[in-house]
């Protein structure tokens, strides 16, 4: 059963467009899933949520930040892992990219180096690109 509670939209980690008529709006204290009868109804919220005045938006589709090679600020699992790991003020993505990282055992291992203003994430990548913890954040 859910609950209805008032959404703070102070601070908005990124918003997702989960298919034709769903949305996602990540906040760092929750995920809030937003359904519509119509695509343009939902790109018309989409687009009222990036047009606020008294809000932050860290992340959009729109202006993506441009050292951010992977994409990930448009990843909703990201947003999601930063949101429910990250700073209680948001993170905006600044750089992302793939390294090789050699283990203890002299082993070459593929990470994601992930910066943002507030912390630098070493993530094991995958073939799906649905990512659920770091392995380490700093």
């Amino acid at each position: 059963k859910t609950t209805k509670e008032d959404a703070d939209l102070s601070i908005i980690i990124g918003i997702v467009e989960v298919d034709n008529k769903n949305f996602e709006v990540v906040t760092p204290s929750r995920t809030w899933c937003f359904e519509c009868k119509f695509k343009s109804e939902r790109d018309e919220w989409v687009e009222a949520m990036k047009n606020m005045k008294l809000g932050v938006i860290h992340h959009d589709n729109d202006n993506l930040p441009k050292r951010d090679h992977l994409k990930l600020s448009v990843n909703a699992s990201i947003l999601k892992l930063i949101s429910k790991v990250g700073s209680k003020n948001g993170e905006k993505i600044l750089y992302s990219d793939q390294m090789i990282k050699i283990n203890p055992k002299s082993k070459q291992q593929t990470r994601i180096l992930l910066l943002t203003n507030t912390a630098l994430y070493n993530i094991k990548p995958n073939d799906n690109s649905v990512y659920k913890k770091a392995q380490k954040r700093v």
